[in-house]
């Protein structure tokens, strides 16, 4: 239970802390000799998630961003963010039209998760009062994550190639005993990591959630 907690924990921290302009160690790249230029941010030396104040440049020369920093869950602010992600943001580095369209939005579990199920489930638009057809109906899956922590939420592509998940090595539980006070121990051995490849920025959007400098 214990790994299993530590996966989901890992994991969802790079969401949670990927708009941190200073990075964090999770995103530290280093491997033995090589080490990374820039340490705690992607190798554009961009967070994740970064405002437009902060945009990255492809090589094809556009600047870009997949984050707003401020925003609750509605219609509206889910819509700004869905085309940011689909459209803006659907360019390659050579700054070529591709098809970058997310299927998820992924929030914490409780009030999030049932707005978002609102605006993505309901027949009519929610919160409106003009009885307007509910264009988003379907348009994603809302997905709830318990591990997710602050305020953001975010609206991607799940399970593309780009952002992988590594289960390295199997856990290796060992038991031993101490000969201090005679009492049982244990050794837990395992690794595992997310593999964030060059342009998976593109594929996930974040609204609110947190933008210091350090995590």
């Amino acid at each position: 239970e214990k790994i299993r907690n530590e996966k989901e924990v890992y994991g969802a921290n790079i969401f949670t802390l990927g708009g941190n302009t200073s990075g964090n160690a999770i995103y530290e790249n280093s491997w033995g000799a090589e080490t990374q230029t820039n340490t705690n941010l992607l190798p554009d030396n961009k967070p994740f998630f970064n405002l437009i104040g902060n945009t990255r440049t492809t090589k094809g020369g556009g600047t870009y961003y997949n984050a707003i920093s401020t925003g609750s869950l509605t219609p509206t602010t889910f819509r700004t963010l869905y085309v940011l992600v689909a459209d803006t943001n659907s360019y390659s580095e050579q700054d070529q039209r591709i098809l970058n369209k997310p299927d998820t939005l992924l929030t914490k579990c409780g009030d999030d998760y049932l707005t978002a199920k609102q605006i993505l489930e309901s027949e009519k638009l929610p919160g409106g009062e003009l009885n307007d057809k509910n264009v988003y109906r379907g348009l994603l899956t809302a997905i709830e994550w318990g591990y997710l922590n602050g305020t953001g939420w975010y609206v991607g592509k799940r399970q593309h190639k780009l952002l992988q998940w590594h289960d390295r090595q199997k856990a290796v539980i060992e038991f031993f005993r101490n000969p201090l006070n005679r009492g049982y121990r244990a050794s837990v051995d395992c690794r595992w990591g997310v593999l964030i490849k060059p342009g998976a920025w593109r594929n996930w959007g974040r609204t609110a959630g947190s933008y210091a400098a350090t995590a």
